[in-house]
């Protein structure tokens, strides 16, 4: 208790320099489908965090010594960074929310010690998933789930039996035109999937090549999702009622195809978990 009085009130103090960037960032990510997972990020580190908190607060002390230094660092950082403007809101959080999240960090650090900070590692680390991606590099990310969902769909399509002419993006089925757009990429469905897995792995998982192998399986997955989101509704629309195409199912659906995601990432969750096990007993007995 003593120890977390400080901590909450230097906190709650540099909340009053730092309030700007947030509210902004904060906005961005409520207005932009793009970046609505970062809402969700600094609650999903503080469950994290609690229930780990025996763990992390066990070994508990005052680092004024290395805790200063990084907090001085991290302002000064801040405030250099925070000077220049950028063209762009997500450009100018791009640069200045590392250096929050350093602030924070030098925080714990002066409050609860180097050992906590460590056990802290990968709530402290998720926070960094609040620094907002490049618009640039959510493009080209955007542009390869419409590739692969375009190159997937038009594959199932053929394999369903559904007549199908592809130009591109454009897809000329039985009375009915459709285009994967940029809005049928799943972006915003598949960036909470990769902060879904990385919490998963983190729970799961102990190393880190299957938790790194857990989050690489995400891009397949999720453009496997899309495909049978875009073959499905486009044979309702074709077979059924063409207001499938324009329906909830088309314009809330989401989620539901989203647990078709999950359910393939949970086996893919069993089978690298076995492969630890395994990997565990082999160094065991090599020994």
């Amino acid at each position: 208790m003593p120890r977390r009085l400080p901590f909450l009130l230097v906190f709650l103090v540099l909340l009053v320099p730092f309030w700007q960037p947030l509210s902004m960032l904060f906005r961005m990510a409520i207005e932009s489908d793009r970046y609505t997972y970062i809402v969700f990020v600094p609650f999903i580190s503080l469950c994290v965090f609690y229930f780990e908190r025996k763990a992390i607060l066990s070994n508990a002390h005052y680092a004024p010594r290395s805790g200063i230094p990084l907090l001085a660092f991290g302002l000064i950082l801040f405030w250099l960074l925070k000077r220049h403007p950028s063209s762009t809101d997500a450009g100018g959080l791009l640069r200045v929310m590392p250096s929050i999240i350093l602030v924070w960090a030098a925080v714990f650090l002066l409050c609860y010690g180097a050992q906590s900070l460590r056990a802290a590692a990968f709530p402290v680390c998720f926070l960094l998933l609040m620094v907002p991606i490049p618009v640039s590099v959510l493009n080209q990310i955007t542009l390869g789930l419409q590739k692969g969902s375009a190159d997937v769909s038009y594959l199932l399509f053929k394999i369903s039996g559904i007549p199908v002419f592809r130009q591109g993006f454009r897809f000329s089925l039985p009375s009915v035109e459709i285009e994967i757009a940029e809005q049928c990429s799943g972006i915003r469905s598949s960036l909470a999937m990769v902060v879904t897995t990385i919490l998963a792995g983190h729970m799961f998982l102990r190393s880190w090549w299957s938790k790194g192998l857990l989050v690489l399986f995400t891009v397949p997955v999720v453009i496997f999702k899309n495909s049978v989101r875009i073959v499905v509704i486009s044979a309702l629309g074709v077979y059924v009622n063409r207001a499938f195409l324009y329906g909830d199912l088309h314009r809330r659906g989401g989620l539901l195809f989203a647990l078709l995601g999950l359910l393939i990432l949970v086996p893919a969750l069993a089978v690298l978990q076995r492969a630890e096990r395994r990997f565990r007993l082999d160094s065991t007995s090599a020994r």
